[in-house]
């Protein structure tokens, strides 16, 4: 028997439904919102001060005087904490990156501008290095706090204490994979000096958010095995342990530190030049030249595509609207990654800002233009279904298989929103105008739920 009376629910407009139903998220993702998580643990960092009094430090090498904090931070500060150190080299940090990168001993020779071999301090063998494919990269600046008289610690860094530690710069960043995409991402920060030198490293995967428009930390562990399986069985390591130095609750970071010990005739090494050069690539221009072809087929495509869907059990707007939403979503992450493949720019981000606006504009542009001959609530589900199946698409494109409770309710609100605007576009109803209620509430809430994250509240 039905709670309400068949005279009752006969009145309920189902536009009002689904009204209700947006506003219900809606509110519910602000509350989320209004408490948005950081990657920093459940301990209050409020109550760290500017002193290392009181802030646990580790041994970072048993030949060094100098402890670490074993955390990042984003300024000189500990209140700024971020992601947790989760491997040490007993190395210096400008060999430790030559071996990820290079996978054999070198030095940069900066007036002939080449790498020339250089003779290592003991033979290295036929045994295989390093396997992944690191590169150079940029990324956000980070610190570290070294706990030494800055005269003794090997590097130099900003002391706004005078109590004897620095805060340290990263010494290089390199990943691997794409920066628009997915990737495994590394900063090596450089302590100790001479036999002493050591590389505190803090590595963790990551994917780039098109909604937040930079990059999302999805695991510290993903990263971490990567390269402890990289580096295992190197003839230049001689051991791999862990350390535990209670850093967990950290997205997924298990409070455990590996120690990498090398050889020690690879301990110390010079300083490389980190200057690249990138120029057009030839591939780049093949493509550019065979973008009038592939526009001739694409309308090709089209027109055999227009011819057959007059037979499609579902009206040619409706395949094509859902279609759409999740098109859009796939070919931005695509195309983002293969220019960036080709190497026409040092700054992806120039890649990203080119792109982003068939995000912002080109998803509500296409929901309203798509929905004209459909009904209002058919437009609704469509579109919203459409986007939500996309940003999924999405995600398995790039191999994301954890999305945080909050992300999930920004990409629903974000469905919910298209859903409206598409129904502000649909023919039913559209008596009050092209430009009415429906639309302008779409509107407003897809660019509220695009400056959520911008604002850091995802």
């Amino acid at each position: 028997m039905p709670i309400l009376p068949k005279w009752m629910l006969d009145k309920l407009d189902r536009r009002r439904v689904l009204i209700l139903s947006a506003a219900v998220i809606v509110v519910l993702s602000l509350l989320v919102f209004a408490n948005p998580t950081t990657v920093q643990d459940a301990s209050r960092i409020s109550s760290l001060q500017q002193t290392p009094e009181g802030v646990h430090l580790v041994e970072a090498d048993a030949n060094s005087t100098a402890r670490l904090w074993p955390y990042t931070s984003r300024s000189h500060s500990f209140s700024e904490r971020t992601l947790p150190i989760n491997m040490i080299v007993t190395g210096n940090a400008t060999r430790v990156r030559y071996i990820l990168m290079e996978q054999t001993d070198a030095e940069w020779n900066v007036t002939r501008d080449e790498w020339v071999p250089a003779q290592p301090e003991k033979p290295v063998g036929q045994q295989p290095g390093p396997r992944i494919n690191w590169g150079s990269t940029r990324g956000a600046d980070r610190y570290v706090y070294i706990h030494n008289p800055a005269g003794q610690t090997g590097v130099t860094g900003v002391d706004p204490t005078n109590q004897g530690g620095i805060w340290v710069p990263e010494t290089y960043q390199v990943h691997d994979g794409t920066y628009l995409g997915t990737r495994t991402h590394i900063r090596l920060y450089a302590g100790g000096s001479g036999e002493s030198a050591w590389t505190a490293m803090q590595i963790h995967h990551e994917h780039w958010d098109w909604f937040r428009l930079r990059h999302t930390v999805g695991s510290l562990e993903k990263g971490r095995t990567e390269v402890e399986r990289d580096l295992i069985g190197a003839p230049f390591v001689t051991d791999v342990t862990r350390e535990y130095h209670a850093t967990r609750r950290t997205i997924d970071a298990d409070g455990w530190t590996t120690i990498i010990d090398l050889d020690e005739g690879y301990r110390s090494g010079v300083e490389l030049d980190d200057t690249n050069s990138t120029a057009l690539s030839l591939a780049s221009l093949l493509g550019l030249a065979l973008v009038p072809a592939l526009s001739r087929r694409t309308d090709d495509v089209l027109d055999e595509v227009r011819e057959r869907s007059a037979q499609w059990p579902l009206p040619p707007r409706s395949v094509l609207l859902f279609g759409s939403m999740v098109t859009i979503m796939l070919a931005v992450r695509v195309g983002a990654v293969a220019v960036e493949s080709w190497g026409i720019t040092e700054s992806p981000k120039l890649i990203a800002a080119f792109f982003y606006p068939m995000i912002a504009g080109g998803i509500p542009l296409t929901a309203y233009l798509l929905a004209k001959p459909l009904e209002r609530d058919d437009a609704f589900f469509l579109a919203m279904f459409g986007l939500g199946f996309g940003i999924l698409a999405d995600y398995a494109y790039i191999d994301i298989e954890v999305i945080p409770v909050n992300v999930m309710l920004h990409r629903i609100v974000l469905s919910v929103a298209i859903g409206i605007i598409a129904a502000g576009g649909a023919r039913y109803g559209a008596g009050d105008g092209r430009i009415n209620r429906h639309f302008i509430g779409g509107i407003v809430l897809w660019v509220c739920s695009l400056v959520w994250p911008l604002l850091g509240w995802v």
